[in-house]
């Protein structure tokens, strides 16, 4: 990939791939909606194991383990394909691999305008001398932009840390400067694939500063708590309704880009919203969104989170892949391989200018052993989710569960 520096801030800018074998738009729009079932799939076990306010990017998720999946064969393929909801069939990887290509460069062009930044890149390391099949490392570089960058997990393992983690806070602009640790790389450490995301939006209707001000945010039924909430007029948004909630989508400038904000209304709140998430009320809202002036009120907030995915994972049918059973002998031509941690970390930060948000995910493998009222009221004054989405493929980037907004976020 062919970087471009943006800004002494900024992550390197991949350039697009936009001319990588076509990679169809209906395949990449298959992508995009196996993503957005794939990250409201997600968010009830990622909120259990965060035991609060949670945050991911379902799309580094999914870029990082579709990655791992084209060397993967049989029950172990088929598990990702079904998990993630990758287009094609598990015996033809390319097929997924090219609509990534094709979704990447959608993303980044929609992303990449308006003074916003988007940016998306994915690193395979691994360890020298090592017998990986040529057509495996072929696709990872040619369709995921990602060329083999040999490591000494062996001996060295320390400083195949220390380059993938510098890797990541280069890509991230610094947000995410530890992803991996010397509890997920050792000497048994064969192949290490890693994608990260950065995200800059400027809101297209900013929040007046002198508007915030302290105001109580139900935090359940029984709790409340005092927040900085910022306050608007937002004019011409999207706005829709569901069985129990509401939706406001808030664009970024430019209109590419957009926080979708979903707001439970009914008895039973954030758990009972959740809890018909595979339902596609949710995506039917997004999909029916009308335009709306609505009066909005929402906290400023941030969330940083690391999250141990491989439970995740195993609870939603992706099993044979962390076991001896596993079968990735498109990557080695061999059956000696699994995966021993998959590790995610994400961090946003939502105020009156716009929102920042940085995610990262790496894949350790290692040897097994209507009409509308001229202005609605919106206030986010009780836990809700939103996500950041790149509107014309409908893919969802990030995903955010906000039970206590006023918890700051803690250290990556």
């Amino acid at each position: 990939m062919v970087a471009v520096a943006v800004s002494a801030c900024a992550p390197k800018q991949g350039a697009p791939t936009c001319d990588v074998a076509a990679g169809s738009a209906v395949t990449a729009s298959q992508l995009a909606s196996g993503n957005a079932a794939f990250a409201l799939q997600m968010i009830p076990p990622v909120t259990r194991a965060a035991q609060g306010n949670a945050f991911f990017s379902p799309y580094s998720i999914s870029s990082a383990l579709a990655m791992a999946a084209a060397g993967a064969k049989g029950d172990t393929a088929a598990q990702f394909w079904s998990t993630l909801g990758l287009p094609g069939t598990s015996g033809d990887p390319s097929t997924a691999a090219v609509a990534f290509a094709n979704l990447d460069c959608r993303i980044r062009t929609d992303g990449n305008s308006s003074g916003n930044q988007v940016n998306l890149a994915n690193a395979v390391y691994g360890q020298k001398g090592f017998p990986f099949e040529a057509g495996y490392l072929s696709l990872l570089n040619t369709d995921y932009g990602a060329p083999l960058q040999t490591e000494d997990f062996e001996n060295d393992p320390a400083k195949a840390i220390q380059d993938i983690n510098g890797w990541v806070s280069d890509e991230t602009a610094g947000k995410i400067p530890q992803l991996v640790s010397p509890a997920d790389v050792d000497d048994s450490t064969r192949l290490l694939l890693v994608n990260a995301i950065y995200f800059k939006g400027a809101w297209r209707t900013r929040f007046d500063p002198n508007l915030t001000q302290a105001a109580p945010f139900l935090v359940n039924d029984s709790a409340e708590t005092g927040v900085q909430t910022m306050n608007a007029l937002v004019p011409d948004v999207g706005y829709a309704t569901g069985s129990g909630f509401a939706v406001a989508e808030l664009p970024y400038t430019g209109g590419e880009l957009a926080m979708d904000i979903v707001l439970p209304n009914g008895d039973g709140g954030l758990a009972a919203l959740e809890a018909q998430l595979d339902g596609g009320a949710v995506l039917a809202a997004l999909g029916s969104l009308r335009v709306a002036n609505l009066q909005i009120s929402l906290p400023k907030f941030s969330i940083s989170q690391t999250i141990d995915l491989v439970p995740v994972l195993e609870g939603l049918g992706t099993e044979d892949a962390f076991t001896p059973a596993a079968d990735f002998s498109g990557i080695d031509g061999a059956h000696d391989l699994d995966i021993s941690a998959v590790v995610h970390q994400a961090v946003v930060d939502v105020d009156e200018t716009g929102s920042t948000a940085a995610a990262a995910t790496a894949v350790i493998i290692g040897t097994n052993a209507v009409a509308v009222p001229t202005s609605i009221p919106f206030t986010v004054d009780h836990p809700f989710l939103f996500f950041i989405r790149d509107l014309p493929s409908g893919t969802i980037l990030f995903a955010g569960h906000v039970e206590d907004p006023s918890q700051a976020a803690a250290s990556p």
